[in-house]
């Protein structure tokens, strides 16, 4: 999936399209509630903004699956139940289900069954092989989500080569049986940033131990006078009481101020 081989044929298989939503998450259907019963036959679709009338059959099905996977699957998983997470996804099996969280892998039954139910009458086997490449391309897409987390985002990648995988054996096309090993994320940018992180970590706690003291007057106004040398700026103000251009466009305490009483008269009658 990272390096690719040349030597791998590239099969034509037949799509079956029609009208599709295009981005069928979790968030863009609605089901009702009426009087405490959930309505599922009377959903509602919304953010139509990617429907289209030719799309792939198949890539809502392997959207709306993909997106629960998102937010519903757990990550840290021990490496064995996150393989049979991602094999009972690609094919269905009983002998993973022991190891699947029980909502999801119902989930993926239903799935699965709703496409076996859709596709009856010699459609299953394109049907299946379509799939197959939808959850290829969706999981790729998911990759691409930083908001899903490195951890999520790996589990999406392994999953698009394990759907790439099974495609091609069912057309008698063997992997290569040996290729440079891809390491998760984490594991991959830990080793470079270990030095650098420890580094970074030890200065930070020094600057934070150093007791902090606030400058004095006089270190301010020299720090000031030397940015404004450096930079060319304008001499700085003194820091002692306002410039002189602005005493003299003070007014004079006292002057111009209003009469108590008209000029010449007296307070009263």
């Amino acid at each position: 999936m990272t390096v690719g081989d040349a030597e791998l044929p590239d099969p034509r298989i037949p799509v079956v399209h029609g009208l599709a939503h295009g981005d069928l998450h979790l968030h863009n259907a609605l089901v009702p509630l009426r009087r405490g019963t959930l309505c599922p036959d009377a959903f509602r679709l919304i953010d139509l903004s990617t429907f289209a009338d030719d799309a792939p059959l198949t890539r809502d099905v392997a959207t709306l699956m993909l997106s629960v996977l998102a937010e519903r699957a757990p990550t840290g998983l021990i490496d064995e139940h996150e393989l049979a997470l991602l094999r009972h996804v690609v094919d269905p099996r009983d002998a993973y289900v022991a190891r699947i969280v029980p909502e999801l892998a119902l989930l993926v039954d239903d799935v699965h069954s709703a496409c076996t139910d859709v596709a009856s009458g010699g459609w299953h086997a394109l049907w299946s092989d379509q799939l197959l490449l939808s959850v290829l391309a969706t999981a790729l897409r998911f990759t691409t989500y930083e908001d899903l987390g490195a951890a999520r985002r790996w589990r999406f990648f392994r999953l698009a080569a394990r759907a790439g995988g099974e495609l091609l054996s069912r057309h008698g096309v063997t992997p290569p049986s040996s290729a440079p090993a891809v390491s998760p994320p984490s594991q991959a940018s830990t080793a470079g940033r270990a030095s650098t992180t420890t580094r970074a970590t030890t200065v930070a706690a020094r600057e934070a131990r150093r007791p902090r003291r606030c400058p004095t007057t006089a270190e301010r106004c020299r720090t000031t006078r030397e940015r404004r040398r450096t930079t060319g700026g304008p001499a700085p103000r003194p820091a002692h009481g306002p410039r002189r251009a602005d005493r003299l466009r003070r007014p004079a305490r006292g002057r111009h101020r209003p009469a108590a009483f008209p000029p010449g008269g007296r307070r009263g009658g």
